[in-house]
């Protein structure tokens, strides 16, 4: 197990010794090279906030809507649909999903055939990354409908990456 420690402006004799060096410097100004730690405040976001001046819609108002909808769906998660699978191949420049190909290159040195890949806009691909994607199952007064949920999407709910709730 490897692990670092990190110190901010302390009064080492490492630290001495290097700022001692730097002050010998011709237009040095040690205020430049101050390191500040910065600490965010952490904002409350109550939901009168949160769906102020938002196009709100029930469950029901968007179940059978054939057309994209930007809205806000103020519902309960009912379920995890899990027999979809969590992740897919994509695209590392577009993030979209990436169909093997039936054509791979054959690796003279390896002896297989290695994968390859396409992205329908980026087009053949060597390699891809692993997006995440969880569907829920959604429910209010009005009813219930299955939504996806991205990668950023999981992470800004549960503040948790995907890759750990695969572990």
């Amino acid at each position: 197990m490897n692990g670092t420690k990190i110190f901010i402006n302390a009064d080492l004799p490492e630290v001495r010794s290097f700022k001692t060096s730097y002050h010998k410097r011709d237009g040095f100004d040690e205020s430049a090279l101050k390191i500040e730690i910065l600490s965010p405040t952490k904002t409350t976001l109550t939901p009168e906030t949160f769906f102020k001046g938002a196009a709100r819609k029930n469950v029901g108002d968007i179940r059978d809507a054939f057309n994209e909808v930007t809205c806000v769906v103020y519902a309960k998660i009912h379920r995890i649909q899990k027999e979809f699978g969590w992740c897919y191949a994509a695209c590392k420049q577009y993030s979209r999903i990436a169909k093997e190909s039936e054509y791979s290159e054959l690796s003279a040195s390896a002896g297989y055939a290695k994968k390859s890949w396409r992205c329908d806009r980026h087009g053949m691909l060597k390699s891809v990354t692993h997006r995440y994607k969880v569907i829920v199952r959604v429910i209010d007064h009005t009813g219930s409908a299955s939504l996806i949920l991205f990668d950023n999407m999981i992470q800004r709910l549960l503040d948790i990456p995907c890759v750990k709730l695969k572990e």
